[in-house]
Order: C-alpha cells, then sequence, then structure tokens
C-alpha cells in the first residue's frame, strides 16, 4: 500500500513540474479581452411585432374561415372596368382589382371578396346587353362554404316566353357530384374552379353532394311551368327539391312520384 502512494506522490510531483515548465509559454501568449453579451433588441422586437401582425392576421381570417373556395384560388385579375355598373356590389367594400373571373356565355364573370375575406360577391354578365350584369353578395365567407350561392339574369318573359336566364352558382367546398336537372337548357351545365354556369328556359333545379349529403338550389325565376300539374288532376304543386330523388351510378336526380302524389293529396 505504501508502495503505491510513493509511486502516486511521485508521479503528481513531476506533472506539476511540468505544468511548471510550461507556465512561461502560456503567460507569453497575447490575452484576449472577453466581449460582453450584447441583446440585439430591434431584431427581437422586429420579429416578434411580425409574428403579432401573423396572429393578427390569422383570427381576422378565422372570423370567417381559413379554408378557401376553389375559385378563391384562382389568379386574380383587375375588374375595376364593371364597378360602375354594379353600385350595389361596389358599395359592399369588394377589392375590384383584384377579382376572380370565370367564363360565362355573356363573357367573363366574377368573384370578388374584399380584404378580410368577409364579404364575397358574384357577378355574372347578361350574354344579350352590354354593361349589364346580374350580382349577389353574401357575408359571411362560411355561409357560402357550406351553402353555395347564385347570382342570376332572367330573361323578359313579357315579350319572349321562352327567354333564357342564365346563372352562376358558386358551389359549396367539397361539392361533387354535380347535375342540373330539368330546366331545358341552351348548353351543357358547365363548371370552372368550383363555379356552375348555365342557360335555362324553364325551371330547375343545380343539385350537388357534400360529404354525402345531397342538397339544391332551385332556379324558378318567373318561368310560366315553375309548377307541376298533378297526375290525379287534382291542379299543380311548385317544382321543389324535395320532390327530386337521387339518380343511380351517378345519374342526375329525377322526379319522385311518390313525393307528387303526396303533395297533391
Amino acid at each position: 500500500m505504501r508502495d503505491f502512494a510513493d509511486t502516486l506522490g511521485e508521479r503528481l510531483e513531476a506533472m506539476a513540474g511540468e505544468l511548471a515548465a510550461s507556465a512561461p509559454e502560456v503567460a507569453a501568449a497575447p490575452r484576449t479581452k472577453p466581449r460582453p453579451l450584447r441583446l440585439r433588441r430591434p431584431a427581437i422586437l422586429g420579429t416578434l411585432t411580425t409574428g403579432v401582425a401573423a396572429v393578427g392576421a390569422f383570427f381576422a381570417l378565422s372570423g370567417t374561415s381559413l379554408a378557401q373556395l376553389p375559385i378563391l384560388s384562382t389568379p386574380t385579375t383587375d375588374a375595376s372596368s364593371i364597378r360602375a355598373s354594379v353600385p350595389q356590389v361596389a358599395s359592399q367594400g369588394v377589392d375590384f382589382g383584384k377579382a376572380h373571373r370565370f367564363a360565362t356565355p355573356g363573357g367573363p364573370g366574377y368573384v370578388l371578396v374584399d380584404r378580410t375575406h368577409s364579404t364575397i360577391c358574384l357577378v355574372v354578365p347578361d350574354p344579350g346587353v352590354s354593361d349589364s350584369f346580374g350580382s349577389s353578395c353574401s357575408t359571411p365567407l362560411s355561409r357560402v362554404e357550406r351553402s353555395g350561392m347564385k347570382a342570376e339574369l332572367v330573361g323578359d318573359r313579357s315579350s319572349d316566353p321562352n327567354a333564357t336566364t342564365t346563372f352562376a352558382f358558386v358551389l359549396p367546398e367539397g361539392a361533387t357530384d354535380v347535375h342540373l336537372v330539368g330546366g331545358a337548357p341552351t348548353a351543357p351545365l358547365h363548371i370552372e374552379s368550383g363555379v356552375a354556369v348555365g342557360s335555362l328556359t324553364k325551371a330547375g333545379f343545380l343539385t350537388w353532394v357534400v360529404d354525402g349529403v345531397r342538397a339544391s338550389k332551385d332556379f324558378d325565376g318567373p318561368f310560366t311551368n315553375s309548377r307541376i300539374t298533378c297526375p290525379n288532376g287534382n291542379g299543380s304543386v311548385p317544382m321543389t327539391d324535395e320532390l327530386l330523388r337521387p339518380g343511380r351510378n351517378g345519374a342526375p336526380p329525377n322526379l319522385d312520384t311518390t313525393a307528387l302524389a303526396k303533395a297533391c293529396r
């Protein structure tokens, strides 16, 4: 045990000598003064300000919905040229400089929103009259995402019983299996970026499915045949979506004769 202690002591003395010998070299090395730690406050504050702005924008949008309708994901265009023709739309504070365009028989139609995405407007041009438009607006945007929104231009039935009604309909978010039922359309239904466009000469329905549930929107205008004659001779009943039944294998819905008979009692 004593031998181990002696050996250890000698080894420690040798190490101490080696350290002492090297001390002058260490002392000769230039000393560097430690730099004080500085907080870059302006950069931190700038980051926090940006973060607060982003959070503010998040809550401003979440007052309506952060999810967008397909048409709102399309490139924007300047529709300022139609502002004077649609004063009721201009009064809603929408941004004409960032309109979303879609095709219609009468030229480009537009979907416009305000800067906070709380109001949305739909504008469809009259195919027969220059600088004439049909329009509708809705607040909040989330209502349109759930139920859709239509704008239509009803033809003058007083001079032409077969006058055409042109419509545009912003489909609810996630809508599939879209069909136009009835209406004696003058052209196939056109769907572009979630906006359905068609031309009717008779009453009809636009139907779609969201999350497995079918819904519909009627276009009954001042059509002469917006009612259905009862097969039992009991007059007629209004044409409503309750009188429709889903089609099979993706086919359009059709008239539910059982529902019609019940409505005619």
